[in-house]
C-alpha cells in the first residue's frame, strides 16, 4: 500500500497552538506562566500572548528505545523545523524503567536544566506533580482533549490539574493459539477453563510492577480498587479483588498455569509462550512483533483485548509514556513546541509505523495506521475499556506492596483473604507518610 505524502510542520501545527499557546517565550526563554494563588510553586502555561518559541536546540530526555521510533520523530521533527530554526536532541537513558525512574528523579530534585521535554511513564505522573517538578499543562491541553482516547488523558491527571500530554499508549492483550482455542473466549473463566483443557495460560507472576498490573487487570474487570478516585482511602481488601485473586491462585492449584509462573518476568514469560509451551499468554501491545515472529506459534497466534470478568465487567491498566514540562528547564517554550509536534497526528502516525500505540483516536481509522498495527482493533478496545493505576505519588510504595502480597497468594504463603487483609493494612500506612 502506498503511503500518502506526510504534511509538513508548517501544515499540521494545529490552530490552537498557532492561536492559544503560540509557545510563549520570553527573551530568557522562560515560558511565561504563573504561580497559581493557593498552589504554592505550581508553575502553568500563560496562554494569553501570541509569540512562538525562540529558535535552538531542546533536549527530549527519556527511557530507552527498542525499536527506534524516538529518533525516527526526532530525524523527522529536525526536518520540517529547520527552516524555523528548531532542532530537538534525544537523550536516552538506558537500563530499566526503574533506573530511569532514579536518574530523571535525581535531575529535578536537584533542578537540574538538562531536559527540555521529559518522557515518564504514567505511573510517575502524580510523583513528578505533587513535588512541583513539571508544569501544569491544563490551559495547553483545553484546546486539545477531544481528540484523545479519554483513558490516555486521565494518566496525566492529578489534584485537579492536567500535568502530562499523552504520547504513545500500551495495554494488556490477550494472545493466544488460534490452533489450541478456535473460539475467542469471552471471559477470564472461560480463559481458565480452556488453560486448564488445553496447554495453559503464562503471565508475568513475579513480584514486581508485571504482577500488580496482571493482578489489577482481572480485579478492575471484577469491579474492585485498590484506592478511591481520589487516592485517599485504601480499598484493596474487597469481595471483588477477593474474588480476582481466587481465579488466580486457583489457576496455579488446578493447573492452568504452571507453577513456574510465580517466578515468571515479562520476557520469560513470553519465550514460554513462544517457544509452544502454553495456549494463552497476558503480555503488553508491545509484544505483539516478537510473538508474531516467533517461528514455533507466529502463524497461529491471535490478540485480543482482555476477557470480561463472570459477573462483573471489562477491565484493563492502561500503560504507556506521557510527555511533560520539566520546571527547571531553560527552553520551556521550545520543549513544548516538540512536545506539540510529537503528539500531532504526524508524529503519533510517524510512531504507529514503527509498532508503537497512538492515542489520537483519529489515527485508528487511517489505513496507514490499520496496516502498521494489524492488532488495532484489540489495542483500541483494549484502551477504551481500561483504566489508569492507581494514582498517587506513593505509586512505587503501593505497587511493591500489591505484588509481594499477590505473590504471597500465589505461591501458598497466605490465603487470598489474608493477603489482601495484609495489603489492606500495609497500603495505609503507606498513604499516612505520603
Amino acid at each position: 500500500m502506498s503511503r500518502p505524502p506526510m504534511k509538513m510542520a508548517s501544515e499540521t501545527i494545529r490552530p490552537v497552538l498557532l492561536a492559544v499557546t503560540a509557545l510563549l517565550a520570553t527573551a530568557a526563554c522562560d515560558l511565561p506562566g504563573r504561580t497559581v494563588a493557593g498552589a504554592a510553586n505550581i508553575r502553568t502555561v500563560e496562554v494569553s500572548t501570541l509569540r512562538t518559541a525562540p529558535p535552538g536546540a531542546v533536549t527530549w530526555c527519556t527511557g530507552r528505545d527498542t525499536v527506534g521510533a524516538f529518533q525516527t520523530l526526532v530525524d523527522s521533527y529536525n526536518t520540517t523545523e529547520a527552516a524555523a530554526g528548531h532542532r530537538l536532541e534525544l537523550r536516552e537513558f538506558p537500563g530499566a524503567a526503574d533506573l530511569w525512574h532514579d536518574r530523571l528523579v535525581d535531575r529535578l530534585r536537584s533542578r537540574s536544566a538538562e531536559c527540555d521535554l521529559i518522557g515518564a511513564d504514567i505511573t510517575w505522573v502524580a510523583e513528578l506533580a505533587a513535588n512541583r517538578w513539571v508544569y501544569d499543562l491544563g490551559p495547553y491541553l483545553a484546546g486539545r482533549r477531544e481528540g484523545y482516547l479519554p483513558t490516555t488523558l486521565a494518566g496525566g491527571h492529578y489534584d485537579g490539574r492536567d500535568w502530562a500530554v499523552p504520547f504513545v499508549a500500551d495495554i494488556g492483550l490477550l494472545y493466544y493459539r488460534t490452533d489450541q482455542v478456535p473460539v475467542r473466549p469471552q471471559s477470564w473463566q472461560q480463559v481458565y477453563a480452556e488453560a486448564a483443557r488445553t496447554g495453559g495460560i503464562v503471565y508475568q507472576g513475579s513480584p514486581g510492577e508485571g504482577l500488580t498490573t496482571n493482578f489489577l487487570e482481572i480485579a478492575y474487570a471484577s469491579g474492585g480498587r485498590i484506592l478511591s478516585d481520589d487516592g485517599r482511602r485504601v480499598l484493596v481488601d474487597s469481595r471483588e479483588n477477593l474474588a480476582a485473586l481466587r481465579l488466580l491462585t486457583n489457576g496455579i492449584r488446578d493447573g492452568a498455569a504452571p507453577r513456574a509462573v510465580q517466578t515468571y518476568t515479562q520476557d520469560p514469560a513470553r519465550r514460554a509462550f513462544e517457544a509452544g509451551r502454553a495456549t494463552f499468554h497476558r503480555d503488553w501491545a508491545s509484544a505483539w512483533a516478537s510473538v508474531r515472529g516467533a517461528p514455533a506459534i507466529g502463524a497461529n497466534v491471535d490478540a485480543i483485548a482482555l476477557p470480561a470478568f463472570d459477573g462483573g465487567g471489562r477491565g484493563g491498566v492502561l500503560g504507556g509514556m506521557s510527555l511533560l514540562l520539566p520546571a527547571y528547564s531553560d527552553n520551556p517554550a521550545g520543549g513544548l513546541r516538540a512536545l506539540d509536534w510529537l503528539t500531532s497526528e504526524q508524529g503519533q502516525r510517524l510512531a504507529a509505523g514503527r509498532g508503537l500505540t497512538p492515542t489520537l483516536a483519529a489515527l485508528y481509522d487511517e489505513p496507514l495506521v490499520r496496516e502498521a498495527l494489524p492488532h488495532h482493533q484489540a489495542l483500541r478496545r483494549g484502551i477504551e475499556q481500561a483504566s489508569v493505576p492507581p494514582i498517587t505519588p506513593a505509586y512505587r510504595e503501593l505497587s511493591e506492596v500489591v505484588s509481594v502480597n499477590i505473590s504471597n497468594a500465589l505461591t501458598g504463603r497466605a490465603s487470598p483473604a489474608e493477603a489482601l487483609a495484609e495489603a489492606e493494612q500495609q497500603l495505609n500506612q503507606v498513604l499516612r507518610r505520603t
